[in-house]
Formats: structure tokens, C-alpha cells, sequence
């Protein structure tokens, strides 16, 4: 099933140098709360392990700023790997900027990961609104491809 996420270029280039995905992502203990602490989203978290957040859905990532020099990243997970890691996480609305909403999202232990899973990795050329998705529901217009299907773009990363 096709996933995304969003990713800044320290990221990009760890996963291009590295092919491996165990140093990336988030620690575990980040996201273990105290008693008495919100929790922002319904995963588990073992704090030795580093975990991916991805998104189901490309319009998702607009929960997160989509900057110039951000990279958008598609790949294409095992659904029997999704399923073991989804969970709902909490995110500002789109339109009612004051309200909390839950979202599907799967936070999946970094070492799940295989390099052959991304397909595609877009560099963000110039800042992206969610107006900006739903007046065509693209954003090739605002965005450049650098890497696909094992082929890396003339364009430095």
C-alpha cells in the first residue's frame, strides 16, 4: 500500500548514504508519556526501538508545513507490516485551525523499513498550502522529482 511522509533533507540523505532505515525516525522514549500527560496519538511505543510516522493519505501531510526544501516521500509498504503499526494521531484541522482531529497514521519500527520500499522522493520547491492541493488536487506544480524507483535525479540531494 502506498504510505507518506515528509522529511527534511538530514533525513534524505542518512536513508541515500545509509540504504538502511535503523537510525531513522524518532526514539520510542519521545514518545512515551508521563501519567498525567496527553497523549497526541493512539500507538504503542517501546522506548528502545525508533519508530516512522507515514500517512495513508497524500492530503494528510498538509496536517504538517509542507516548506520549500522539505521532501515528500512515497513508499510502498506491505500492507501485513501496516496493519500491525496504525494508530490515529492528533493534528490541528485543516480549516478549523482552533480544533484537534484524530488521523490515521502508522508508527512503524524504523527497522521494518526496506530501502525498497521508497519509490519516490519529491524535493518541495516552493511552500504549499492545503488550498493550493484542493484547487487541482496536484502539487507537481510545486514540486521537483529527485529519486525514482532506484534512479536518483542529476539534482543533488
Amino acid at each position: 500500500m502506498l504510505v507518506y511522509r515528509l522529511c527534511s533533507k538530514e533525513e534524505i540523505d542518512r536513508i541515500f548514504k545509509e540504504k538502511d532505515f535503523t537510525n531513522v525516525g524518532t526514539s520510542g522514549k519521545e514518545f512515551i508519556k508521563e501519567p498525567g500527560e496527553d497523549d497526541l496519538n493512539t500507538h504503542f511505543y517501546e522506548s528502545d526501538k525508533m519508530y516512522i510516522h507515514f500517512f495513508p493519505k497524500l492530503v494528510n501531510l498538509f496536517y504538517l508545513y509542507l516548506e520549500k526544501g522539505m521532501y515528500i516521500c512515497y513508499y510502498d509498504i506491505p500492507e501485513e507490516i501496516l496493519n500491525s503499526y496504525i494508530g490515529k494521531g492528533e493534528y490541528l484541522d485543516f480549516f478549523v485551525h482552533q480544533a484537534h482531529i484524530m488521523v490515521d497514521e502508522f508508527a512503524i519500527e524504523s527497522k521494518r523499513i526496506n530501502f525498497d520500499y521508497l519509490k519516490q522522493v519529491d524535493l518541495i520547491t516552493k511552500d504549499i498550502d492545503i488550498d493550493d492541493y484542493f484547487a487541482d488536487e496536484s502539487i507537481d506544480d510545486f514540486c521537483k522529482t529527485i529519486y525514482e524507483e532506484g534512479k536518483i535525479s542529476s539534482l543533488r540531494l
